[in-house]
Parts: structure tokens; C-alpha cells; sequence
């Protein structure tokens, strides 16, 4: 899962912020380019709502998530997608 999270990160789809009651945990949150995409995903393809996304099982969402990460990276490397930020 790290896998998947660090991808989206370098896209700059999430962020990782620090559990505020628990310094083990850090949590994912998604960062205005990440919530953009999905708003623009779901505009396109209306068939990818809540409901049928709230059906599916967690392993399958994974899998969903990770050839998203996959697709982002091919379109960033065609110079379609959100550019990865360097620190």
C-alpha cells in the first residue's frame, strides 16, 4: 500500500501529515491537485460515482488506485499530467 501512496505522492495527488494523537501515524490526505483530478474524473465518466465506487471491495479500489498512480505517471511522462515537484 506504501507503494501506491508514495506514487501519489510524487504526483503530488496526497500528502502525508502526522497523527496528531498517534506520532506512529501518519495520514493521507489528498491535496487540491488529487482532489481536482478525481472531480475531473468523475465529470467525464459519471459511471465512476460514489455508489458503484462504495460496491467494490477494498482490494479491488486498491488495484483502482494504483492503475490511476500508473496512468498519472505515463500521462506526466508525456507531458499531459500534474508535474512531479522536486524538494
Amino acid at each position: 500500500m506504501s507503494d501506491i501512496v508514495d506514487r501519489l505522492e510524487a504526483h503530488e495527488m496526497v500528502r502525508r501529515e502526522p497523527d496528531r494523537s498517534d506520532h506512529r501515524v501518519r495520514r493521507v490526505v489528498a491535496t487540491a491537485v488529487g482532489r481536482d483530478t478525481v472531480q475531473r474524473l468523475l465529470a467525464a465518466r459519471p459511471q465512476l460515482s460514489r455508489p458503484p465506487l462504495e460496491r467494490l471491495r477494498l482490494d479491488v479500489l486498491r488495484a483502482l488506485t494504483q492503475g490511476i498512480a500508473a496512468w498519472l505517471e505515463v500521462a506526466r511522462e508525456l507531458g499531459e499530467g500534474p508535474s512531479e515537484q522536486t524538494n
